[in-house]
């Protein structure tokens, strides 16, 4: 467990990033927190008012920018930023075409740089109407789950398990809109088919999380009681055996 003084050091490094985190644009933070993060980790993500991670009821009204913080929660404090505000509908409808980095079809691996290439190359044609949607799902798609379907998953909101590049294709796109999407498995081609005529506001959120623990002093400090305490209790049995002996 950390100490007084530990705690007292770690709350005063988190004040020190949260000012810190305040000056970051943002195509700094994602450097800024993975240098400033447990681990390096980087959490960039969006919320709605029904999952925001923000206890803060002010998020809803603050500018962009606007840093949160620092909050104890658990045994980590955390820092928010509120990185963007959006609109966005509150469903939409979408078909793609998934390039994959690991292509079900042939079983073989393609770089993000070849992928890509393939991506552009099948979105020139369908802006050109050089060829069908429906055909490019069904002889390129390596999303084997939607090709029986046309590519297509049906109706979902922000809450649906879709990576958030392929949600926000749909929920920030406009009818009939075709692009490219990266996301961790590869570049999607996603035409918008529809979207709700409700919307509302969505939050991006970047986050720091530090680790609440003991310093290294504090652990070296345990180690010797540790020992002391070993060597105290191996006095003990040798003098109860001695005793015992006598």
């Amino acid at each position: 467990m950390p100490s007084k003084a530990d705690y007292e050091a770690i709350m005063k490094d988190a004040q020190r990033a949260t000012d810190d985190f305040k000056t970051k644009t943002a195509a700094e933070d994602s450097s800024y927190i993975a240098a400033e993060s447990e681990g390096g980790q980087v959490s960039i993500a969006s919320y709605g008012k029904k999952n925001m991670i923000i206890t803060d009821s002010t998020v809803y009204t603050a500018p962009k920018g606007t840093v949160f913080g620092p909050y104890v929660e658990g045994t980590f404090v955390k820092i928010y930023k509120l990185s963007d505000i959006k609109s966005i509908a509150d469903s939409a409808k979408v078909r793609h075409i998934l390039i994959g980095l690991q292509s079900q079809k042939t079983q073989t691996t393609r770089t993000p740089e070849v992928a890509k290439r393939i991506a552009d190359s099948l979105l020139v044609l369908l802006k050109a109407k050089a060829v069908k949607f429906d055909t490019l799902v069904k002889t390129m798609s390596d999303d084997l789950g939607s090709i029986d379907k046309g590519g297509d998953y049906g109706w979902f909101d922000e809450n649906k398990g879709f990576v958030d590049p392929f949600k926000n294709a749909g929920l920030q796109g406009t009818v009939g809109n075709i692009t490219v999407v990266p996301t961790q498995f590869g570049f999607h081609i996603i035409e918008v088919l529809n979207v709700s005529k409700t919307r509302h506001n969505s939050y991006t959120v970047a986050q720091i999380t530090k680790l609440i623990g003991p310093s290294g002093e504090t652990n070296q400090e345990y180690y010797k009681l540790q020992v002391i305490f070993w060597k105290i209790k191996q006095q003990m049995h040798l003098t109860k055996a001695l005793i015992l002996k006598n």
